[in-house]
């Protein structure tokens, strides 16, 4: 190692004590040099945008548009509720671009599952805490917010058993599949030759950009849906892994439109336990058509926690620094 290259690893260190956390450290160990011209361009900073834009796309929204229009016409013509469709669409775009990315890091990128965040020892213990904290942060995200616009809960009571298995496990690919894009891809990624705080606000920024072509989408929604995004690689750095993020964003949205029948970014659903209604016209209240994830109030849950992770984060890096 020349040392250029151990200055820039110490000046990581020095910004939030990277070189502990373990799949970064992973990710540097593994993803060895190349020769290969191609795949040294890739592993550029504007190389790793470039990847995970065209990758996002291709999958997300050229193949998934196109057979989206299929179930869609097929589920009209035999009295299916268009919104499953819908669920089955992504659900099928986004397994491959799950697929695309985890190839992508395994043969280009030479990494190994933990160095993409998936450690086994901690698999069980981080998806249980992750399972909980995404429907308690939701739940107060809602909960204030009905609060605060004087709106109401109802019993819906259009959810069947077979439909709550099959909406959990299409959500469950869905998130997976951002996270697998936005932590385990750009954030490590990017992690390896720059500081984190870089790498979390470019995973956060992409995140909020992909979020811009859903309907009903608002400022306020791109802004949260870019907070969201840097929340995420906080707890990669905290728990040490990716598995947290993919389980707390499932039952995030899971409980937005399956629990609690509010839209998930934009997108209706078709059946949920409860109903809730938000009585304000006021958009920075209610979300809008979006849902709360635009309103002011997630905002401000968001910033509260983003707090919380960094004074925590702190704590971490000086009992590391002092081990």
């Amino acid at each position: 190692m020349n040392n250029s290259t151990e200055t820039q690893i110490k000046t990581i260190q020095d910004r939030l004590g990277g070189e502990n956390w373990l799949p970064i450290r992973l990710v540097r160990e593994s993803m060895r040099e190349t020769s290969n011209p191609f795949i040294r361009l890739c592993r550029t900073y504007p190389g790793q945008i470039v990847i995970a834009v065209i990758t996002y796309y291709l999958f997300k929204q050229v193949l998934g548009a196109g057979f989206m229009n299929i179930l869609i016409s097929w589920a009209l013509n035999s009295n299916i509720v268009p919104e499953r469709a819908l669920l089955a669409t992504a659900t099928y775009s986004d397994s491959i671009m799950l697929v695309a990315f985890i190839l992508f890091m395994k043969f280009a990128e030479g990494r190994s599952f933990a160095a993409m965040g998936f450690i086994p020892r901690t698999a069980l213990r981080s998806i249980l805490f992750g399972l909980l904290a995404g429907v308690c942060a939701f739940s107060v995200s809602v909960g204030l917010t009905v609060l605060f616009t004087g709106g109401h809960f109802g019993w819906a009571g259009t959810m069947t058993p077979g439909f709550f298995v099959y909406a959990f496990l299409g959500i469950m690919v869905s998130a997976s599949a951002e996270e697998v894009n936005g932590r385990s891809y750009i954030f490590l990624s990017v992690s390896r030759n720059f500081p984190e705080w870089l790498a979390a606000l470019t995973s956060g920024l992409f995140f909020g950009a992909i979020h811009l072509t859903n309907s009903g989408w608002t400022v306020t929604s791109t802004i949260n849906s870019a907070l969201v995004g840097i929340i995420f690689c906080f707890t990669v750095l905290l728990v040490e892994d990716v598995w947290f993020a993919c389980a707390a964003h499932t039952t995030w949205n899971f409980s937005q439109g399956f629990i609690f029948g509010l839209p998930v970014s934009g997108n209706d659903v078709g059946g949920s336990f409860f109903s809730t209604t938000i009585t304000t016209e006021n958009e920075l209240l209610s979300g809008g058509t979006y849902g709360i994830e635009s309103n002011i109030i997630t905002t401000c849950l968001f910033l509260i926690v983003i707090a919380v992770l960094l004074v925590l984060l702190k704590k971490k890096a000086a009992k590391q620094a002092a081990a």
